[in-house]
């Protein structure tokens, strides 16, 4: 608490000039559970519903209410009201200024330094108490601040103060009762004009360049704030950092903020990265309509309004914890609706929306551009990178080498809200925090925190790829992306995989490659299925092998355990409130150790590939998971996993059986696991693996097993459940406490 915003020193050093006198203002919202609000009238304060309100009856739920005389900067006035609910509820107030502006075209300011209600301080109404937002503002407990508003320390009559404007509010709630009388009473006072915090509208990508032009091997940010309305584009660059010195990239168009290729020995440090308007809005559910697969929904006030109904992401959120719904599902690819109301909208869904109720909130994904775009890039590291907003991926990374190293990258819902806006954040990004493709390259995670995103934490994979052609038995032909002309390299393994379960029929060293200039014929596009992360590819590879492989089935896939990933470390993250998985972990020779994982819908641990539908590979081999601490995960039984650590390598078809060879040599130990509804160890399909001195409390079982569930071999689900093709596994020394 002692830590406030560096501009925040003293009320005589801030507050230079005289500034112009404004009207204070307040509105009221009891639309969340239709309480009408009637004005009093009297006094010193006009009160009218909210006009831009269309709907009739939502109208009489508002109020706009203003002094009727400037506020002054010389002294403090009390400005009060008195309304009537028309029944018991909740009432929503949000806290500023009229829309005068102060010369340049800047908002007039004021200070509140008090709230009362109904004679009474309103808890923490003298801003005394404070917590600290993820993006690292102080905020008095108990309200939300938006846009600027900020708190300070020794700007009030005998205290702290919130500076307020037009567009930048104090949000609060308070509880009313039917028919009583409510007066709340504010102190407040004009704020004498602020030097405005720097801010850049020098283009970023022009002082990049110049640096670069220069000869310069860093680059120092001197603005707070820099609004990018285009991706910062860096390419070819070497042995360079870029030092944000606590700056914020405020991206102002639905682009990526920056596309990172060829670099090599790259430093990024000391940012913050988030969008205004954010890539995502959210709501309140005001009723369902199963029949009719129909969601009556209002936007948050100040966040944005799709441009573009369809398709749209939807995830319930509960209203109580503001957490994402535990074992519902998201509706995907759905479309708004708008009604007369310009904030109301129907969500229709493809699936039956069983999983909404009237109260619940959701938060709605429109998006699509990565935050981070990274390719062909050798030994790249962010540390103290903050991401508080992302319309999908958040890193996203493809054909990368050497090190790539993330410490303490948090991706975290900003805590300033858009202007307008009194409803916290419930979105960070929309898909995973971090995602690597065909990437030979040690990656690692340390004291990293990722929360609510709309899927999961890390993705470590490479690409399942059609073998094309075998020519002899020891040469074939295979279509891949354009990148592997760099990226293979002999010794290399190369793992062929049976069609349908995947099970490893051959595994060998690469002896050559050669990238043939001929490319396959449009038809073989055929060959890639839709869900892959890749496009269809027509480059033709000719590789030759070490040894001789076995006669090849039709259909048969490949992939190159190295193009998966060399090896990876995640130690000592937070890892909470996702919609997916914490980590899913393609790659072999892994550490997973001394991490928390909290409130995630899916898995916290999975690890093996997800050859079947996405394409994603590969099986791991030497994987290390240990005293990572677990707790309310795989809540969602409609998952392709169902405990808190669990193999995966699920087939196509549910008749065929698993893999009978897929990861090995794995140890889970020391890890403590509780409050998992279906069971808090699962393996398949695995191969020498050790499961000792783990902790498992609270695991629920199901009995019979789920049909997907036997399809693995599992006949009921237990704290340590075994299913199909699981050989050489140890299990000792684990104690199991208080099964549900």
């Amino acid at each position: 608490m002692k830590r406030m915003m560096t501009f925040v020193f003293s009320v005589a050093a801030i507050f230079a000039v005289q500034a112009a006198d404004g009207h204070f203002r307040v509105d009221l919202d009891g639309r969340q559970d239709r309480v009408t609000l009637t004005s009093e009238g009297g006094g010193e304060m006009n009160a009218v519903p909210q006009g831009w309100i269309k709907d009739p009856e939502a109208q009489k739920c508002t109020l706009m209410v203003w002094s009727r005389r400037k506020t002054s900067s010389t002294e403090w006035k009390i400005c009060s009201f008195r309304f009537i609910p028309s029944k018991s509820g909740t009432v929503v107030l949000s806290v500023g200024a009229g829309e005068e502006t102060a010369g340049e075209n800047r908002r007039i300011q004021l200070l509140v330094d008090q709230i009362m209600l109904n004679g009474r301080l309103l808890p923490n109404g003298n801003f005394q108490q404070t917590y600290r937002t993820d993006d690292g503002r102080t905020v008095p407990t108990g309200f939300a601040a938006g846009g600027e508003a900020v708190l300070l320390p020794s700007a009030g009559l005998n205290g702290p103060a919130m500076l307020v404007s037009h567009d930048s509010r104090l949000g609060f709630r308070i509880k009313v009762e039917a028919g009583r009388s409510c007066e709340l009473a504010f102190r407040v006072k004009t704020a004498p004009e602020q030097p405005s915090r720097p801010t850049s509208d020098t283009s970023l990508q022009e002082q990049l360049d110049r640096a670069v032009k220069d000869g310069k091997k860093t680059i120092e940010l001197s603005a707070a704030t820099y609004r990018l309305n285009e991706t910062l584009r860096l390419r070819k660059l070497k042995d360079f950092t870029i030092d944000g010195r606590g700056a914020k990239l405020l991206m102002t168009s639905y682009v990526a903020a920056m596309h990172i290729e060829q670099c090599e020995d790259l430093t990024i440090r000391n940012l913050t990265v988030d969008y205004d308007p954010l890539p995502h809005t959210q709501g309140t559910v005001l009723g369902v309509d199963v029949e009719n697969k129909l969601t009556r929904l209002r936007l948050h006030p100040g966040y944005p309004r799709p441009t573009n109904l369809t398709p749209i992401q939807a995830y319930p959120f509960s209203a109580d914890r503001r957490q994402y719904k535990e074992g519902v599902n998201e509706h995907y690819g759905s479309r708004l609706i708008p009604r007369e109301d310009p904030a109301e909208y129907d969500l229709w869904t493809h699936e039956p929306p069983v999983d909404f109720s009237a109260g619940d909130l959701v938060a709605l994904r429109f998006g699509r551009y990565p935050c981070f775009w990274i390719r062909l890039t050798r030994n790249l590291t962010f540390e103290t990178v903050t991401v508080n907003a992302a319309a999908s991926l958040v890193f996203v990374a493809r054909s990368c080498t050497g090190l790539q190293r993330y410490k303490d990258v948090r991706i975290l819902p900003g805590g300033t809200l858009p202007p307008g806006a009194t409803e916290p954040r419930l979105l960070s990004a929309g898909a995973d925090g971090i995602n690597y493709e065909n990437s030979p390259a040690r990656i690692e995670l340390e004291n990293c925190e990722f929360s609510f995103l709309g899927d999961d934490s890390m993705n470590i994979h490479g690409t399942a790829l059609p073998l094309y052609r075998q020519i002899s038995e020891h040469v074939i032909r295979i279509l891949a992306p354009e990148d592997y002309s760099r990226l293979l390299k002999p010794g290399m393994t190369l793992r062929l995989l049976e069609p349908g379960n995947f099970t490893i029929l051959a595994e060998t060293p690469i002896a050559s490659i050669k990238h043939l200039a001929e490319k396959a014929p449009e038809e073989t596009k055929a060959l890639f299925p839709r869900t892959m992360s890749i496009p269809p590819c027509r480059d033709i590879y000719e590789i030759a092998l070490e040894n001789p492989l076995p006669e090849v089935p039709a259909e048969a896939i490949i992939d190159f355990k190295e193009m998966n990933g060399l090896s990876f470390s995640v130690k000592n993250c937070h890892f909470h409130d996702h919609r997916a998985y914490g980590l899913r972990m393609m790659c072999s020779n892994g550490l997973i150790e001394n991490n928390r994982f909290e409130r995630l819908k899916g898995s916290a641990i999975v690890f093996g590939g997800e050859y079947a539908y996405w394409r994603e590979a590969g099986f791991v081999d030497n994987l290390v998971i240990r005293n990572n601490v677990i707790d309310r995960v795989a809540n969602y039984p409609d998952a392709a996993s169902f405990a808190a650590i669990s193999s995966i390598g699920r087939p196509e078809k549910r008749d065929i059986g698993v893999s009978r060879n897929g990861s090995r040599n794995i140890v889970i130990e020391r890890n403590t696991i509780s409050n998992c509804p279906y069971g808090g160890i699962q393996l398949f399909g695995v191969k020498n693996i050790t499961v000792k001195d783990n902790i498992l409390t609270d695991i629920g079982t199901v009995s019979p097993a789920w049909p997907r569930a036997v399809t693995l071999g599992f006949e009921t689900m237990q704290p340590i459940s075994i299913g199909s093709s699981v050989e050489a596994c140890t299990i000792e020394e684990n104690q199991i406490c208080e099964t549900k």
